[in-house]
């Protein structure tokens, strides 16, 4: 089951936070494609996702996260 979650309307702060997470996760994701040493950047993008679910109170759930009805995460 996908949980979708929009956004949009939540407190600027927890938005921002989520936001935050995502862009470094999509960072690292990139950075990983060149990286010697991969595997520390897969450690560091499950902590991302791990951050994002806590920052939503969702547990293992697969999510979907849109914003300005744009599907930003995974």
């Amino acid at each position: 089951m996908v949980t979708t979650i929009t956004i949009d309307g939540m407190d600027s702060r927890l938005q921002f936070d989520v936001r935050l997470q995502i862009a470094l996760r999509r960072n690292a994701i990139g950075i990983m494609a060149h990286s010697p040493e991969p595997e520390r950047f897969a450690r560091y993008i499950k902590e991302r996702d791990q951050k994002i679910r806590e920052i939503l109170k969702l547990q293992d759930d697969d999510i979907k996260i849109i914003f300005r009805g744009k599907e930003i995460y995974p």
